[in-house]
């Protein structure tokens, strides 16, 4: 004799369903909606930089430092302000018109990425670091990666500045959303976010310090192709934690920095320059004269917060 399994109570099966057709639903959700880039990024008024300055700031104020090639890039603070360095403030307006569908540069910039080509982590020399030297600050290649001759590699900033300003709360708020959702995926792959098969392209390194704290590198971020899903997700949410800043950002001023980091090749060891006396003889130099004792663009401003060379 066939006896039927428990009878489930016909109140519960629509209770049941709906449980179903929801986590179907948030399924759906998650993975046909794409974090915001581009001019999409945008979440408020900019905020004007005509009275914004670095003073003030320590390493414990320090959000999000966006970096490659083990150079600092970008630093955010916790209360909104910004330093960029490597670029003039008239690169940066044109790089954030041409992301807004403006009279600009590009919105692509060269790895591909929709951050207008603003941020030195994805427009930097295409190499990885070489062997011998800056060791405390390499970053190791993925896997895949080919090492490039040592000579190919300098830093190169356009300028000797910093470009400074400051993010409106809402983008601050969304800098949190993007990077809890990072950090999901990070756990999830355990950091790998997979290792396109390009070559000489950089490293990106984004390092959150928030309440979601999470640090992760992914190299060529913006081609993404042949990547599992989850890597794709994750590379999209650092792509757009890039163009949050870089979208609320319109408006910079250019300060002096208070310290160097100088390579005077390829192979030779950064050194710091944190003597006021020195870093005033690096920002005197003619960076367009040919016999110039000092080559400028050997030296990196770096913004408060950082150690430089460390």
């Amino acid at each position: 004799m066939r006896h039927p399994g428990p009878r489930i109570p016909a109140r519960v099966l629509p209770a049941a369903l709906a449980v179903v057709l929801t986590a179907t639903a948030l399924a759906a959700c998650r993975q046909d909606v794409a974090p915001p880039t581009g001019a999409d990024a945008v979440c408020g008024d900019p905020v004007a930089a005509d009275d914004v300055t670095l003073e003030g700031l320590a390493e414990a104020d320090v959000l999000l430092v966006e970096s490659s090639l083990g150079l600092t890039d970008t630093v955010v603070y916790d209360d909104g302000r910004v330093a960029v360095v490597g670029r003039t403030a008239g690169e940066w307006s044109r790089g954030v018109a041409g992301m807004q569908g403006g009279d600009g540069e590009a919105a692509v910039g060269r790895d591909g990425d929709r951050s207008g080509g603003l941020t030195t982590t994805v427009t930097a020399v295409g190499t990885v670091p070489p062997s011998g030297g800056h060791a405390s600050r390499r970053e190791q290649p993925a896997a895949g990666t080919v090492v490039v001759p040592a000579l190919a590699w300098m830093p190169h900033p356009e300028s000797p500045l910093l470009l400074v300003g400051r993010l409106p709360d809402c983008a601050l708020d969304d800098l949190a959303r993007l990077a809890a959702d990072l950090r999901d995926v990070v756990e999830r792959t355990n950091g790998d976010l997979g290792s396109p098969m390009v070559t000489d392209m950089v490293s990106t390194r984004l390092d959150y310090r928030g309440d979601a704290a999470v640090n992760v590198s992914a190299y060529a971020l913006g081609f993404d192709d042949d990547l599992r899903r989850e890597q794709r997700e994750g590379r999209a949410f650092m792509r757009a934690m890039q163009d949050v800043v870089v979208a609320n950002l319109p408006d910079v001023v250019e300060v002096e920095p208070e310290a160097f980091e100088r390579y005077p090749s390829p192979s030779a060891d950064c050194e710091a320059i944190t003597d006021p006396e020195e870093v005033a003889a690096i920002l005197a130099i003619d960076r367009d004269a040919d016999d110039a004792d000092l080559d400028p663009l050997a030296a990196r401003p770096v913004p408060a917060g950082i150690v430089p060379c460390g």
